[in-house]
């Protein structure tokens, strides 16, 4: 399996009124190459169950305690399956 072209990070605080909506979005885009990850930032509501409600292996749902959207997209980030190298570091 070839890495995804495109990683989408998704963080996530007690969305459930519309991160259905926000994953169908992404599931909808004509490009299929891609990665979402949806980092739950301590949610207390149904956002977990809704987006692991999904089927689809472009989807990883992560969860961790609440520290706000900075650190969760920060730490989303560290988990993607590829990254392209940088313009620095292609010499």
């Amino acid at each position: 399996m070839s890495p995804p072209a495109i990683s989408i990070v998704m963080p996530v605080f007690n969305a459930g009124g519309t991160i259905a909506e926000a994953i169908e979005s992404c599931l909808g885009q004509t490009w299929s190459s891609f990665e979402l990850i949806v980092m739950l930032d301590g949610c207390t509501d149904a956002s977990g169950q809704i987006a692991r409600s999904f089927d689809d292996s472009r989807i990883r749902v992560l969860e961790r305690e609440h520290r706000g959207v900075t650190e969760s997209a920060a730490e989303a980030i560290s988990c993607l399956l590829y990254t392209s190298p940088s313009p620095r570091d292609r010499g």
